[in-house]
């Protein structure tokens, strides 16, 4: 079956009714979009997909329930609502952004003790602010491969109801609850709790921390700055200190240990917080406590320093006295922001923005001429490792530049921002695989939230809409009775998607050999820049994955372009 022509929101019957629409799409009032025949998803074992559900203006929607899917046997599959909330952006982030309202902030429908939140429904849908549904299927380990199919139920203000029918296709295909491609994303402790209005060494402050660090494991994220306090410690034997880790391993060991979720996902990495009010001596013992007390506990994340952040050429002998340090302590692995070439000897991890890693048409962004991820490679001794991370840089940290043709340089870049397309959103994770990067750093998760912000209101920071912020406060504004809560965003979404591509990708790559891998994903990205807009192209992308990776995948040489067997057009969360 062929996908439904474009749709005109506006020219949608009055009469309600819903309408599924690929979740890669950002659907905006007054805008056509692309919506699908039929609500089918694929999905490997251990991977979330979704789905949005626009609902025809004028309605009120009174409730929106999903059974879980049945499937083969007695399986089951639950499925999460969210109605997205709409940001209403006053400035355009350079590179593709635009102003007016853009979708990002998903409110959960259900309470946790079950039934729909009053403070998220009823809603209306009006043709200024259609609501729109995100529906979200994550798949434990384990489960039957096969179909599963259930229907999303609405009910309205007017007496009626409508209903839409839901299948996702389990795929005998496994990815792993830990992500495999490292990462660190910051998330601030005390901007978390402030503003709630909580202190940091509550009860509530430190329930608080704990599901912060369940809504990233859940998107496949590991966190740093969750604790900033260095844990105490005093003398002891020998020359070494005793530190009092029980607040931290209080706070930490879930997500450190696997049991945060039911999944046993866990963080990747974390930092080491240094006490830099003891001398040098106490300093590397204190180091050496940290990493003798996750050797002890079974914790084999990567513990990394942060050294000093984008040394400038001026901070060198800071860094290399951080490098001098963390060789004493086991060594602990230094991570150093640089895309110069001057200080990767003094780093273990060497993580270069991204944008100084490709050629891009036009003036460049990066202050030095970009090496591409191979030829810094070349330059790094064996153990070392190459990370990455997003800037301002892509889009202008201090809004659009003058220099018009700079702004052109900023054009199509993989990125996080708001007003910026699901496929940029979404790209980082395929890009990692084809440049052979083992890590991503950003710099923050909650930095609208920070000095008394405003983050329902303006999440412009840093010349970009939500650079540095993926996160909303749920407060009883927004979700009643259920906050304090945490409340994910659409991009959030995308960017586990770009992870679970990364996994599929890597999967392919062990089973049918990393050309025929490579192929696929440069199907969906050649460089930094060039990222595939075409909703319909992922689509394929990934049912193709998932047809690699199975274990009775064809030999190499055969097509992997398949569409699904019925040949329906299919979407997944962001896909």
């Amino acid at each position: 079956m062929s996908p439904l022509p474009l749709v005109l929101l506006a020219a949608l019957a009055a009469a309600p009714r819903l309408v599924p629409v690929p979740a890669l799409v950002k659907v905006r009032p007054g805008r056509t979009i692309e919506a699908l025949g039929q609500a089918k998803l694929r999905a490997a074992r251990g991977e979330c997909e979704g789905v949005q559900v626009y609902v025809a203006p004028t309605a009120e929607v009174l409730s929106a329930d999903v059974p879980a899917l049945r499937g083969p046997g007695t399986a089951e599959l639950p499925v999460r609502v969210y109605r997205e909330a709409w940001m209403d952006l006053t400035r355009a982030t350079e590179g593709g952004g635009a102003t007016g309202l853009w979708p990002d902030p998903l409110l959960p429908v259900r309470r946790a003790a079950g039934g729909t939140n009053p403070a998220v429904l009823p809603a209306t849908s009006t043709p200024e602010r259609p609501l729109v549904l995100y529906l979200e299927l994550c798949v434990p380990a384990g489960l039957a491969a096969g179909k599963y199919t259930g229907q999303l139920a609405v009910k309205f203000r007017d007496g009626t109801s409508a209903s839409l029918p839901l299948e996702l296709a389990v795929a005998p295909v496994d990815i792993p609850a830990t992500s495999s491609l490292k990462n660190t994303f910051g998330l601030g402790v005390y901007v978390l709790v402030h503003q709630f209005g909580i202190k940091r060494d509550s009860p509530q402050g430190v329930a608080l921390l704990k599901a912060a660090g369940r809504a990233l494991l859940e998107h496949r994220l590991s966190g740093f700055q969750m604790g900033l306090d260095p844990p105490p410690s005093r003398p002891g034997p020998n020359g070494t200190r005793v530190v009092d880790f029980r607040s931290y391993d209080a706070e930490m060991g879930d997500v450190l240990g696997g049991t945060a979720l039911p999944s046993g996902a866990r963080f990747t990495t974390t930092e080491v917080h240094d006490d830099p009010r003891l001398s040098r001596t106490d300093r590397v013992a204190y180091l050496q406590a940290w990493v003798a007390h996750f050797a002890e506990r079974g914790w084999k994340q990567l513990l990394y320093y942060y050294a000093h952040d984008e040394p400038a050429p001026k901070d060198d002998p800071v860094v290399r006295d951080q490098w001098a340090l963390t060789r004493g302590a086991g060594p602990i692995p230094l991570l150093v922001t640089t895309y110069r070439p001057a200080l990767f000897d003094a780093a273990d991890i060497v993580a270069p923005v991204m944008v100084c890693m490709f050629s891009h048409p036009g003036p460049r962004l990066c202050p030095i001429a970009p090496q591409p991820a191979a030829r810094i490679r070349e330059q790094l001794r064996p153990g070392q490792q190459l990370w990455w991370y997003q800037s301002c840089m892509f889009h202008g940290c201090d809004g659009p530049p003058k220099d018009r043709q700079l702004a052109a340089s900023m054009t199509g870049w993989a990125s996080y921002m708001i007003d910026h397309s699901g496929p940029r959103n979404r790209a980082m994770g395929v890009l990692a695989f084809l440049e052979r990067i083992e890590g991503e750093l950003y710099f923050d998760t909650l930095v609208a939230w920070e000095k008394d912000g405003q983050p329902w209101h303006d999440v412009w920071r840093y010349g970009g809409n939500g650079d540095g912020t993926f996160f909303y406060p749920g407060t009883r504004a927004q979700v009643g009775d259920e906050a304090p809560q945490i409340i994910s965003s659409l991009r959030l979404k995308t960017l586990r998607d770009g992870l679970e591509d990364y996994e599929l990708l890597t999967l392919v790559a062990a089973r049918r050999g990393r050309p025929a891998a490579e192929a696929l994903g440069r199907r969906l990205a050649r460089s930094g820049w060039d990222i595939t807009e075409d909703g319909a192209t992922w689509t394929e992308v990934h049912g193709a994955l998932l047809d690699a990776a199975a274990p009775d995948a064809p030999p190499a040489g055969h097509s992997t372009r398949g569409a699904p067997p019925d040949g329906t057009r299919t979407e997944s969360p962001s896909r």
